[in-house]
């Protein structure tokens, strides 16, 4: 008899709630069984008979339910199935927690990772980045991890992006400690907070593995800022080229061990990158995107940085790195006495002239 997707899903939700069972246990026995719900069924002859009750996936469900989740499988209208193919075991369901509209196909995403022990300079370039990325219409993803992908995702919020975090563990465990302001910051300003674990799952170490594949796959691209040679992030890029997708790498200090990774990158064809700008073209983006509110502001006078950042409702330290990339573009000066002029197309009289 044919199951269903849904039915489907619903039992792969259910056997990774088994204790024990493991990842490749249950792809095993859904190979030997034909399917996930016979799979389920043929534990009632094993050491789980009398453990594991007849609703289990029907209460995991109702658990996601209750908690705000929406619980996608394949043929779920928000399923994005054209960006799972190419793995070869796909989640088999995925529990979101916000705005799902942002896995359409039409949505422009760039995953931004890196090292856990970065550098102040990682840190900066990850804002800046995230920043960049999001105030020209594109979607940060990342794993939420300590360091880079923090950083980024912050970057991201100040410019009034929306991001997408994607999880190591179950909806109600966050991780790591004291991520849930962040994630509640990114669900507040439209973005998403996605996972295939199921309500109780810990972050166990394999589940990181099995995250960072899954952010490269619903990425166009994947930018690493800062790795070691043993980062997992470079698992994450690796995820990238087998899935035809754009690698992009930060140059760092070639004393630093968090640049190793990035730069043996580099030294295998990654995209080197410099600016948010590097990005935005190869994306599409740049052309696309309305005229900056950063230089809007400055079409009829010159301003400081207080009075720009007051005017468009921005914190003053995000504000200057957005500004600096501006400077060395081309599309602003900074005149003496801390005033940023407008040059080019839309500027307002020098007052030189």
């Amino acid at each position: 008899m044919k199951v269903s997707f849904f039915d489907e899903a619903i039992a792969h939700l259910a056997l990774q709630a088994v204790p024990g069972l493991g990842v490749t246990g249950i792809r095993r026995m859904v190979h030997n069984r034909g399917s996930a719900k016979e799979a389920l069924l043929s534990l009632g002859a094993t050491k789980y008979a009398g453990l594991i009750p007849d609703d289990l996936g029907e209460s995991l469900l109702e658990q996601i339910q209750l908690g705000g989740g929406v619980f996608l499988y394949p043929g779920h209208e928000a399923w994005p199935s054209a960006w799972l193919e190419g793995l070869d075991f796909p989640p088999p369901f995925l529990i979101a927690e916000g705005q799902i509209q942002l896995l359409e196909a039409s949505v422009l995403r760039l995953a931004i990772v890196g090292s856990r022990s970065c550098t102040p300079y990682g840190r900066e370039q990850a804002r800046r980045f995230g920043s960049g990325v999001a105030s020209a219409g594109g979607v940060v993803i990342s794993g939420a991890a300590r360091g880079i992908d923090q950083c980024a995702m912050q970057g991201a919020l100040s410019a009034g992006g929306a991001v997408i975090a994607v999880m190591a563990a179950g909806p109600d465990q966050h991780y790591p400690p004291g991520v849930t302001p962040l994630l509640h910051a990114i669900l507040e300003q439209g973005g998403l907070v996605l996972t295939e674990f199921p309500t109780g799952m810990k972050p166990l170490r394999q589940n990181f593995l099995r995250r960072n594949r899954l952010i490269a796959a619903l990425s166009h691209g994947t930018l690493v800022v800062q790795a070691t040679k043993r980062s997992g992030s470079l698992n994450t890029a690796g995820w990238a080229l087998s899935l035809g997708r754009d690698l992009f790498g930060l140059p760092g200090a070639v004393d630093c061990s968090v640049s190793e990774g990035v730069h043996g990158m580099l030294r295998d064809g990654a995209y080197l990158v410099t600016s948010p700008l590097d990005i935005l073209d190869s994306m599409g983006l740049r052309e696309e995107t309305a005229e900056p509110p950063e230089l809007a502001v400055l079409n009829q006078r010159d301003l400081s940085l207080e009075a720009m950042a007051l005017e468009l409702g921005q914190e003053p330290e995000w504000l200057q790195m957005r500004l600096v990339e501006l400077e060395l573009s081309g599309y602003l000066l900074r005149l003496p006495g801390g005033l940023y002029h407008r040059s080019g197309p839309g500027a307002c009289p020098s007052p030189d002239t």
